[in-house]
């Protein structure tokens, strides 16, 4: 009985300890990735660890370091026009508020995220949501038969984030009809067709599908779609992870050497489309589906030029209003919230705009 005595309190101890160990560790980490996106250098770093420890006096600091309280002002001045803060309290605020971010981004990409599969042939729908159950998805097939007109009434229950659809189920002019539906469930779409079929994939990018895979549909592709999709699209940590995912299979962006001026009805909740004319002029090059691209546009009504990176997932034949559907992959924060009010209020329901 002396022995368990002991052995408690020692336990207890052991275990408090560790857990100081791991959250000073992840904290220390949280530190360092805000330093290095705000280039701080590792003296500046380190200042901001001594405040986040509660050492906020300049000569504490001075003692703590070994410096000139002079040299640590000068430090810490440098530190505030790097994250343009104007207090010690407020370069705080700017810390937690970039930790607490970056664990929603995490948790984002952590969470079991729901797919509803449409499709009338019970065999392919059951063996593409038994290849996402594996990969860690919450999926399940729905049924439906030709033509289809309207999801099936079980999604709705199922209150799905992405639907996988086979195109050839849905029922002629219906497909803006469904992508209404489907963003009135909070959904977004993606269509299984057949890859032969340019024209309809086409459509159905510009009606608002996210992707259009060749069946049978990939489910290693269809899960990294949505990983990318499921990320929220609000904030700077999750606007750099969504850029990480989508675009680290990019070999090589050709930048623009020149600035495109675009309309609004050029822009879509996901992409936009830019005429063969003018992603020459601006690249210097040709382009083709597949290919990455980082673009300086000038938007009517729009102040200030807007940066993006995308990929250009459809090329429109040169007879037909010619141009490329180019994917985000990236908005700067200011051309994404410009760009959310421009599209809300023309009631846009187009992914990427077709012309």
């Amino acid at each position: 009985m002396e022995s368990l005595t002991k052995s408690g309190p020692h336990s207890a101890t052991e275990s408090t300890e560790s857990r100081d160990f791991v959250t000073s560790a992840a904290l220390e980490a949280e530190i360092k990735s805000f330093c290095s996106a705000h280039s701080l250098t590792p003296r500046e770093c380190e200042i901001l660890g001594s405040l986040v420890e509660g050492v906020v006096r300049i000569k504490d600091i001075a003692v703590r370091m070994k410096l000139s309280p002079n040299t640590v002002n000068n430090h810490v001045n440098s530190i505030f026009v790097k994250t343009k803060a104007r207090s010690k309290s407020q370069l705080l605020s700017h810390l937690l508020t970039y930790v607490a971010e970056e664990l929603q981004a995490s948790r984002a990409l952590r969470r079991r995220v729901r797919v509803a599969v449409v499709d009338a042939d019970t065999k392919e729908s059951s063996s593409l949501v038994s290849g996402l159950v594996k990969r860690g998805f919450d999926a399940a097939s729905f049924e439906t038969s030709f033509p289809m007109r309207a999801w099936p009434e079980a999604i709705a229950g199922f209150q799905p984030e992405f639907i996988v659809m086979d195109h050839v189920s849905i029922g002629q002019n219906e497909s803006a009809n469904l992508m209404d539906q489907a963003r009135a469930m909070g959904a977004q779409v993606a269509f299984c067709g057949q890859t032969e079929n340019p024209v309809a994939r086409r459509n159905a990018m510009a009606g608002g599908a996210i992707e259009w895979f060749g069946k049978p549909c990939d489910a290693d592709g269809l899960a990294a779609l949505i990983t990318a999709h499921a990320v929220p699209f609000s904030d700077h940590s999750s606007v750099t992870t969504r850029a990480i995912l989508f675009e680290k299979k990019a070999e090589q962006f050709k930048v623009a050497r020149s600035p495109i001026t675009l309309r609004s009805e050029q822009l879509g909740m996901g992409g936009v489309f830019i005429s063969h004319e003018a992603l020459m002029t601006a690249l210097g090059s040709p382009v083709q589906a597949g290919d990455w691209v980082d673009l300086q546009l000038n938007i009517e009504n729009r102040p200030t030029p807007a940066r993006i990176r995308g990929q250009i997932v459809w090329r429109a034949a040169e007879g037909e209003s010619p141009g490329a559907g180019i994917r985000f992959s990236y908005l700067d924060l200011d051309t994404q919230a410009w760009m959310s009010n421009v599209l809300r209020e023309k009631g846009s329901r187009s992914y990427i705009p077709s012309h």
